[in-house]
């Protein structure tokens, strides 16, 4: 996908794999319920404290290397975004 990129091809990757997305997009889009809650730098990413949605620091933080910190009990902040 990089490469095609790199040759001037636009690509649109609909994951659920986050991890996938920040290893081969520039921008990410996070969706929740259906809406989009942020867009943001594929490398905001690597620093959850520069994401403006508290979902997109979630995912982020909830990746295996990151301990999978706010994989569990995660609702109430959700909610309240």
């Amino acid at each position: 996908l990089k490469h095609l990129s790199r040759n001037g091809k636009a690509i649109l990757l609909i994951t659920h794999d986050i991890d996938a997305a920040l290893k081969t997009a520039d921008k990410v889009a996070v969706f929740k319920d259906g809406l989009t809650v942020e867009i943001a730098d594929s490398s905001d990413f690597r620093t959850p404290e520069r994401l403006k949605h508290p979902y997109s620091r979630q995912l982020v933080e909830a990746l295996p290397q990151n301990a999978f910190i706010n994989a569990v009990n995660t609702k109430e902040t959700i909610d309240h975004a």
